[in-house]
């Protein structure tokens, strides 16, 4: 084939075997320590690593003191992967508990974890500041694998896990990733720009 390029033609046992592969992959994320392990001890792991992040890279390092606050929007973030995030559905959310917050702390809180790198937000695509500022973001864990762990079926949704696995791989390339409303209200999950 011309450059190199080459064809493989793979039969349906091999075919599957690496559908099955890309499953277990995605499944199980892309933390070395959580490979190979078996579901519960993968699950309590991933639990651990996530308990870290937030104890000393959020925590300690920022002086966090309404961690409970900081718990609620871990949990929400993790389980609505590749969901809309706005602060002030979740502000209201948490007044609606009895969890006192302000809006500031939630976008400080949020600026921490995208530090952390324990989630990646993408803001809409828009040429104006305050369009992007009113419109929600949406909100990926740093790793598929952290979708069965903490959403709420206990499984892999396998869009959101696929819709992960692109952002990190555009990520990982450096691109600039926002995401598109139509005029018609559809949705583009990502629009990349340069550097890809």
């Amino acid at each position: 084939m011309p450059g190199g390029l080459r064809i493989f033609q793979l039969t349906g046992s091999e075919r599957a075997r690496v559908e099955r592969a890309f499953l277990d992959g995605r499944n199980a994320g892309g933390f070395p320590g959580a490979q190979r392990l078996e579901e519960t001890s993968r699950a309590q792991l991933l639990r651990d690593y996530v308990n870290i992040a937030i104890l000393r890279d959020v925590v300690e390092r920022h002086g966090v003191s309404n961690i409970t606050g900081l718990r609620w929007l871990v949990r929400y973030l993790l389980r609505n992967a590749a969901g809309l995030f706005g602060v002030e559905k979740f502000y209201a959310a948490l007044k609606s508990q009895g969890v006192a917050i302000s809006k500031d702390t939630i976008h400080q809180l949020l600026s921490y974890l995208e530090d952390c790198s324990l989630v990646r937000t993408v803001w809409m695509e828009s040429a104006s500041k305050r369009q992007r500022m009113v419109n929600p973001r949406k909100a990926y864990p740093v790793d598929s694998g952290l979708i069965p762990v903490f959403g709420q079926s206990g499984r892999v949704n396998i869009g959101h896990a696929l819709e992960t696995a692109v952002l990190i791989e555009l990520k990982r390339r450096r691109c600039g990733v926002t995401y598109i409303l139509t005029p018609g209200g559809r949705e583009v999950d990502f629009l990349a720009q340069a550097g890809c």
